[in-house]
């Protein structure tokens, strides 16, 4: 189908150029709508080591992460993707009121 096509052809734009962190990001984003959270993740992670100023990545990262059950880097992830200008207030208020429900703290911005 169309994600397995996109899959392709970030493949190849990664192939092409490894540290592409769009591509990086966009393949995270094939596998997360994929449910394949721990794919996700890794792609996320990949592009976040070529450009850690690349907020979009922070905010797919962090939500990846939610749904991974990982909620303490979650947070901090959409904390860092608000810091770089991304409107992740929503995610943020999401994320803090799951913590609260499961006993985990927000961290405060720094």
């Amino acid at each position: 189908g169309e994600l397995e096509k996109a899959r392709e052809e970030f493949d190849t734009a990664i192939k092409m150029d490894p540290g592409y962190p769009e591509a990086l990001n966009n393949l995270g984003s094939v596998f997360y709508q994929e449910k394949k959270w721990d794919e996700a993740i890794r792609y996320y992670r990949r592009a976040l080591e070529r450009n850690p100023k690349y907020g979009d990545a922070h905010y797919n990262l962090a939500r990846a992460l939610a749904h991974a059950g990982k909620m303490d880097e979650a947070l901090t992830e959409a904390q860092e993707a608000s810091k770089l200008g991304i409107n992740a207030t929503r995610l943020l208020d999401t994320l803090k009121n799951q913590g609260e429900n499961h006993g985990v703290r927000p961290k405060s911005p720094q």
